[in-house]
């Protein structure tokens, strides 16, 4: 999102569509995997990391400094 890069439709990847696009990608993963599995690999925790990084207006240059953060 923050350097504007282009779908093959010509259309650029939006907060809105990253919103869209989560839930199925997460639905897909659970289908394959399956729901015990996706939440012993803590997979709700790691798109919530994902879309605050990606909707971030700051760069982490290291992202295992604020990944730290969700070990527990």
């Amino acid at each position: 999102m923050r350097y504007g890069a282009k779908l093959d439709g010509g259309g650029g990847i939006t907060p809105a569509l990253h919103d869209e696009w989560l839930p199925q990608v997460m639905a897909t993963t659970e289908d394959e995997f399956g729901t015990e599995r996706l939440h012993m690999l803590r997979s709700a925790k790691g798109a919530e990391f994902f879309t605050k990084l990606s909707k971030s207006t700051d760069f982490e240059e290291l992202l295992t400094l604020p990944a730290f953060d969700l070990i527990d």
